[in-house]
């Protein structure tokens, strides 16, 4: 018998991480097998991420925003030398910021809307801000000449969006009328 969650590879990059960047390890469903975004050991450039069905939770308003931001996430693979002040790298991260804001926003009305308990919510929330900040620092760190690529960026949104995902939106489910 198949086990119901298998220890999943980190999101994440091989490379010089971001100062904000912490890589995370949680379990995943079996029969999810996101492709990892590091630099592969033959140097080869980090990987887009791959969308399963088992990451969506049954509400399409989200599910699709969710696959919008993976979406945004695998552009900045398209120039993964581009530095961070590169115009298309500019606009992808300017997109990036705008998404994420409309969908944290959209996300948490709709759980409370659904009763999700005040404490899950909360620190389904702090999620939001703690991703929001280090989207900040980003910028913040772009303005000032920090030497970041977009394959470094990539990294890190994958891990915002992979961990997000993972340990807070997937929970929605179990608030969804039957």
């Amino acid at each position: 018998m198949r086990p119901a969650t298998a220890p999943r590879p980190e999101f994440g990059y091989a490379g010089a991480p971001l100062p904000f960047h912490k890589p995370f390890a949680v379990t995943m469903p079996a029969s999810v097998s996101p492709e990892p975004a590091r630099r592969q050991p033959d140097g080869a450039a980090a990987r887009p991420m791959q969308w399963d069905a088992a990451y969506d939770i049954g509400l399409s308003a989200i599910d699709d925003q969710h696959r919008k931001l993976v979406e945004l996430a695998n552009r900045l693979l398209e120039h993964p030398e581009a530095g961070v002040r590169d115009e298309a790298v500019v606009d992808i991260l300017t997109r990036l910021g705008k998404a994420l804001a409309i969908h944290f926003r959209g996300e948490e009305l709709i759980m409370r809307e659904l009763g999700m308990p005040a404490r899950r919510l909360d620190a389904h929330v702090r999620d939001h801000d703690r991703i929001l900040d280090q989207y900040a620092e980003l910028n913040i760190g772009a303005a000032a000449g920090a030497p970041y690529r977009a394959a470094d960026v990539f990294a890190q949104v994958i891990d915002w969006v992979g961990r997000h995902m993972l340990e807070h939106d997937l929970g929605i489910k179990d608030y969804l009328p039957a």
